[in-house]
């Protein structure tokens, strides 16, 4: 719900909150100065505007009032860069003392961990919400707060099947918060969580022709939506998300990216999960390449969905491959790629190694029934390894596989250099 500054700065500003800026922990004296932001999520590097940097202690207190619509138990949540306090109209609800080292405030700040508490709230009284940072020298600071209102998860579950079971075809977007997928912080689940797959799951049931979009910007467990219609990995888009997801689901658009990552039937697939340092403290890196994708492909592994893996509109058949060497190392390839299917459709030509590293890779938009030459060079750096202390090419032929993704390689051609 929008907030209203709790002073009127003279900036024309009648939303957000009221930002004043102290010279110290007392809020009582030593007002350096004020604005008026409109977020729940401050954040400053190297000082504060023209206040001068962060190189003593100080404080920051943003307030503002609130009109509550609904009468019940509202969730508030702060953190910051430093010790922090809750206050409701003038009555301390939150408080916590926190000496971060300057050390680690970024990674304080880049973790955006935060605490929550409960506060009754009436439906049409307004009421006062401050929330205050004191913190010491850093390079940077930061404070966020925020506030849930009461929400009954039972009913809106119902209400959500109910759409589904009562419409054509359903598009679901799950994913992450702003403030769980961020830097800073280990991740112990790839998996989305679990009010978004409980909601997925009820739709999928109500409605079989669900296409799920899942909006978070890793690797996930795509369990969840295996009785999806369609599954689509959106990771972190722009500001024309809603208008290119419209053209994609309404088919004016294809969707023709390619998974960056491989998405593994089970956590246990991924080898990163499985590096962990020994007592003391040491973690030797004695996989080599065989990490990520190359990993799994190293073990034998097949993820639910390979690296490089995507479907669009079309199907391709890979017909042949050709290749020549040039002097300075490169591999020209040329590779015969057929649409089968009706509709006009990118081709993603991949070439790997067959140890797993891409090695490049082409696209091309090919004619629904038409068979094309789709050129892509292989830069000599993919073709090097490391070996004695330094990069050395292979001696004899090379071989690399080609086709639609990590794991759909049906062509293969082998090069040797002079």
């Amino acid at each position: 719900m929008p907030a209203l500054p709790a002073r009127d700065l003279g900036d024309g500003c009648d939303v957000g909150m009221t930002v004043d800026y102290f010279g110290g922990h007392d809020f009582s004296a030593s007002l350096l100065g004020s604005e008026t932001r409109n977020t729940n999520s401050l954040t400053w590097f190297h000082g504060m505007h023209d206040l001068g940097a962060f190189d003593r202690n100080g404080g920051i207190r943003a307030s503002g009032r609130i009109m509550p619509t609904v009468t019940g138990m509202h969730r508030l949540h702060i953190g910051g860069t430093g010790s922090v306090r809750l206050v409701v109209d003038g009555r301390q609800v939150f408080a916590a003392e926190r000496d971060i080292p300057a050390s680690d405030v970024m990674g304080a700040l880049k973790s955006g961990d935060s605490d929550h508490v409960e506060v009754l709230l009436e439906a049409g009284i307004p009421v006062l919400i401050e929330a205050e940072l004191r913190y010491t020298p850093a390079r940077a600071h930061g404070l966020w707060f925020g506030l849930g209102v009461p929400n009954d998860a039972a009913t809106l579950l119902a209400e959500a099947e109910a759409i589904a079971r009562g419409a054509d075809a359903v598009l679901l977007l799950v994913g992450e918060t702003a403030d769980a997928g961020v830097e800073s912080k280990d991740r112990d689940t790839t998996a989305i969580p679990l009010d978004q797959q409980e909601l997925a799951a009820r739709v999928i049931a109500a409605n079989p022709r669900t296409i799920v979009a899942v909006n978070v910007g890793h690797a996930f467990d795509t369990r969840f939506a295996t009785d999806a219609a369609a599954l689509l990995a959106v990771w972190y888009p722009g500001e024309a998300f809603g208008p290119a997801l419209a053209a994609v689901v309404a088919g004016d658009l294809e969707p023709s990216g390619r998974l960056p990552v491989a998405l593994a039937a089970s956590e246990d697939q991924y080898p990163a999960l499985h590096a962990t340092p020994d007592a003391d403290g040491r973690l030797p890196y004695a996989e080599g390449i065989g990490i990520g994708y190359r990993g799994m492909i190293t073990a034998g592994i097949r993820p639910a969905f390979a690296f490089g893996e995507g479907l669009g509109y079309g199907r391709f058949t890979y017909v042949a491959a050709t290749a020549t060497t040039r002097s300075d190392h490169c591999v020209d390839l040329v590779v015969t790629v057929r649409n089968d299917g009706s509709r006009d459709s990118a081709a993603v030509v991949q070439a790997y190694r067959t140890d797993g590293p891409l090695a490049g890779f082409a696209k091309q938009v090919v004619a629904a029934g038409s068979t094309v030459d789709i050129h892509l060079v292989v830069n000599p750096i993919a073709l090097r390894r490391w070996s004695g202390n330094r990069w050395v090419f292979a001696s004899g032929p090379t071989t690399l596989r080609i086709g639609g993704s990590s794991l759909d390689l049906p062509l293969s051609v082998t090069v040797a250099f002079d």
